[in-house]
């Protein structure tokens, strides 16, 4: 009888836990990004850049902030280290060497260190996947993904899900003889960034 008892304990306790719904620890907590409305973001990783035949490689940390665009480059892209300040249409860069250029010097050096036009502007949307404001084709929604803007066709190589939004992890802009080719390491979103 105590083995009847016990064996129909366990089988009440079965039949109660089939009929409650597991618990997640992130039920409702955690809702997909919605990556048109981001405006806190991080990324770190690589970058190449190449142009008639000269360029280089070397690592960025890009934090974006609304409106505000930070950038860290570092080298052996024969340009040591420097930062990149963007914010609406203001640009600033700071080289290793503590000089501050601002405008269009600054855009003349960032090519001129880098050996190629980066269209640091419309990468910011591009690297989330996104057409920059204005107008933009789509080419192909499937993987690779190819965007076209601006003069810029960008290919969309590989990606990956995080908090429920596809972040590009490779990508490649090309225009003319130029391309700028990311490899996204790490994406810190939203109220993670540091």
């Amino acid at each position: 009888m105590r083995v009847f008892q016990l064996t129909a304990a366990a089988a009440m306790a079965l039949l109660l836990t089939a009929c409650v719904a597991p618990v997640s620890r992130n039920q409702g907590s955690e809702r997909p990004v919605e990556l048109a409305t981001l405006s806190q973001w991080r990324a770190t990783g690589r970058m190449a850049v190449a142009a008639d035949g000269s360029g280089g490689s070397g690592s960025f940390d890009w934090q974006q902030q609304g409106n505000q665009t930070r950038i860290q480059i570092q080298g052996p892209l024969g340009v040591g280290g420097m930062k990149l300040f963007i914010e609406d249409d203001a640009v600033q860069l700071e080289a290793s060497d503590g000089r501050r250029l601002e405008s269009q010097a600054a855009w003349t050096e960032l090519e001129a260190r880098l050996g190629a036009p980066v269209p640091a502007r419309n990468l910011r949307y591009w690297m989330l996947g996104l057409p920059a404001p204005g107008p933009a084709q789509w080419r192909s929604q499937s993987v690779p993904r190819t965007l076209e803007q601006d003069g810029w066709v960008i290919v969309y190589d590989r990606s990956i899900e995080q908090a429920g939004a596809q972040l590009p992890t490779r990508l490649t802009a090309t225009s003319g003889t130029s391309r700028v080719r990311l490899v996204i390491d790490q994406w810190v979103l939203g109220a993670d960034v540091p």
